[in-house]
């Protein structure tokens, strides 16, 4: 039967704007509105599938949608079914059984594959509409993103939906932005439909990547995703975006094991160190993060990463005992069967479990793995040198620094006045900073903070003293109005800049084990040079020379404490009787201290650091260097795990 044609009263035809099949009205087309599928009531019987899915019960008739399976009791019909296979008249004499049968025994089933490839080919439909692999009852719209029902009904509902209609109208030229025209889309749009899943499962994990980088709560989620849909309604890629709490949480899970699992494939086949350092979080839960260095042979760089977090605590052999912690990394490596013959070095900390000479992590990796090579972190030893040598100095420096934080950091009433005292001083608005002692580099820039502050912080203590009788404010107010604290603090901020600029070098991501003889070496001469008379320590190697020696000492008087402080000491607050000399003491003593611990935690005859050091670039294009060293066989020799030298290896590898 031609669709659209119109019939006389009676016939049976489709309506060309639901698709539903009915009786001709008086305007040739069907009026009554078709029952939704599954809404058929007091029907039951034996299983029929018509050819049409239409049902005439009691003069009306009833579209349930594609592939309905009918029960029939007791069905009326007093209309005719025209079908393209038969005409069946059905009358009110017939039995329901009489009818059921030959209708279900008569009438062939359709071919579903034949009228989806109608629908498909349908120029409502072809221009958005496309299949879903391995599932022929599904269709997928590539303006929407999203699966539908193969039903005609259904893609009829969908295409007239506010939501295809509102992105067919952006996707549309000026000029052809009717949604029921089916206007067709560019090639270039098709392609990008296409790698639209791709492109969403990577703005998916990008979105997991930020959220594990800063550690934030999973339940963000929730409320970022829809919000990112909101400022972006034209984006594809964010509208096709579903991610929550529990779904981030899973893939976050799955996404670590592939990374994990991924870098112990590349660790199989290299060589590698291992960094382990341990640490509390928030939930009072002790953990040991284990970090690797390799060089990758895909990118040709040398790269860190971590392998695991292991819980110091958990498992049988619990505890932060060298022999626990060396058991927990040994079975980390193991389960991701890394061989331990690849691990050629180790770096952590100075505690006495992980560097100690008995009972330790490192005496049990000589022990089982002979030739490896043991660092400590120099960032670790520098903080503590520069720690221990603080002590010598009076502790109301220090006092002075926390206390003058402690007093501001809790009141916005002070802050606001404080702030009327530095505008009046000229003195830049600063807020005044914290020593941690978890942060390396924080005391030198709370101690400079200080110092620039000091005018509008004498005058404001001065004023409030009275008006506020707290010990802490009396202690304050004499460490500033003593020159000697102004004079030490001066001191840490001319030494504490050499310190931290070693420090800050060796936690940085780059190679840096070339630098570090000639760094070490350097800070050392530099602070030894503050002390003692140049010459000799010229004459004699770095290693043995005896910081705490008084005959290489310069007198009192010709100790280098800084330009600033030199300027310092010329004006009349210091000609005091024997203020200068007591501070260039006690300032003197705290480079003795610092040297000390220097050389007690670095070894600057290590053979090792000396060899890398020629690695410099600059090094390797000097040619008299060169001539010193004209073989890398001594280097590695110090680090045998990396591969065994022998005239062979010479040969093909190009070592000279």
């Amino acid at each position: 039967m031609t669709l659209g044609k119109k019939r006389k009263r009676g016939d049976v035809v489709e309506d060309p704007r639901s698709g539903a099949w009915g009786p001709a009205g008086a305007g040739g087309f069907w009026r009554f509105r078709p029952l939704p599928a599954g809404r058929i009531f007091g029907l039951s019987g034996p299983q029929v599938k018509p050819a049409r899915d239409l049902v005439v019960f009691s003069g009306t008739f009833y579209d349930l949608g594609p592939s309905r399976v009918l029960r029939y009791s007791q069905l009326l019909c007093d209309y005719f079914i025209q079908t393209d296979v038969l005409e069946i008249l059905v009358t009110p004499s017939l039995p329901p059984d009489d009818f059921i049968q030959p209708l279900g025994e008569t009438l062939p089933r359709r071919d579903k594959s034949c009228l989806l490839d109608q629908t498909f080919a349908d120029d409502q439909f072809k221009e958005w509409l496309g299949r879903v692999a391995g599932c022929s009852a599904k269709a997928y719209c590539h303006v929407c993103h999203k699966q539908l029902s193969a039903e005609i009904t259904s893609l009829k509902r969908h295409r007239l939906s506010k939501q295809h209609v509102s992105l067919m109208t952006r996707r549309l030229p000026e000029g052809r932005r009717d949604p029921e025209q089916g206007a067709s889309a560019s090639n270039e749009d098709r392609e990008q439909a296409r790698e639209l899943p791709d492109a969403v499962a990577y703005a998916t994990v990008l979105f997991l990547v930020f959220i594990a980088k800063h550690n934030l709560p999973f339940s963000l989620c929730d409320d970022m995703i829809t919000l990112q849909k909101r400022m972006f309604p034209d984006s594809a890629i964010a509208a096709a975006l579903a991610l929550k709490r529990k779904k981030c949480t899973a893939l976050l899970q799955d996404l670590g094991d592939y990374v994990g699992n991924r870098l112990a494939s590349k660790l199989r086949d290299c060589k590698f160190s291992v960094i382990i350092d341990e640490t509390t979080d928030c939930s009072v839960e002790k953990a040991c993060a284990v970090i690797v260095k390799y060089f990758d042979k895909g990118r040709n760089v040398i790269k860190t990463a971590m392998l695991d977090i292991l819980n110091v605590y958990g498992g049988r052999e619990g505890g932060s005992s060298g022999e626990a912690l060396y058991h927990k990394i040994i079975h980390c490596l193991n389960t991701y069967g890394i061989p331990l013959t690849n691990l050629i070095g180790f770096a952590a900390d100075g505690a006495s479990n992980m560097m100690g000479s008995y009972n330790s992590v490192t005496s049990r990796l000589r022990q089982d793995i002979p030739g490896i090579a043991i660092l400590r972190c120099v960032a670790h030893s520098i903080h503590l040198c520069s720690s221990e040598a603080a002590k010598t100095l009076p502790r109301s420096c220090e006092d002075l620094v926390r206390n003058v934080y402690n007093f501001f950091a809790h009141s916005a009433k002070r802050k606001y006045e404080f702030k009327e005292y530095q505008l009046f001083c000229n003195v830049k608005p600063h807020k005044l900073l914290h020593p941690c002692a978890t942060r390396w580099l924080s005391l030198h820039n709370a101690v400079a903070r200080i110092i620039e502050q000091w005018q509008p912080l004498k005058l404001y203590f001065t004023n409030i003293m009275l008006e506020e009788r707290l010990t802490s404010v009396e202690n304050i107010h004499e460490s500033l109005q003593d020159p000697s604290v102004f004079s030490y603090l001066t001191f840490l901020n001319y030494i504490l800049p050499h310190i931290n600029s070693v420090n800050v070098l060796f936690q940085s991501r780059q190679p840096t084990i070339h630098l570090l003889h000639d760094k070490i070496c350097n800070l050392y001469r530099l602070m030894l040079d503050c002390f003692c008379f140049s010459h000799i320590i010229a004459k004699v190697p770095l290693g043995d020379i005896d910081p705490s020696d008084q005959r290489i000492h310069k007198p009192v008087d010709q100790v280098y404490l800084g330009a600033e402080l030199h300027c310092l000491f010329q004006t009349h607050e210091y000609q005091r009787d024997g203020m200068i000399v007591n501070i260039k003491t006690r300032c003197r003593t705290f480079l003795i201290e610092a040297c000390q611990q220097i050389k007690k935690r670095f070894d600057m005859s290590n053979r090792l650091w000396t060899l890398a050091s020629y690695l410099h670039p600059r090094k390797v294009l000097d040619h008299s260097v060169r001539t010193a060293m004209p073989s890398l066989s001594d280097l590695m020799n110090e680090v045998p795990r990396i591969t065994p030298i022998t005239g062979r290896f010479l040969m093909t590898s190009g070592v000279t």
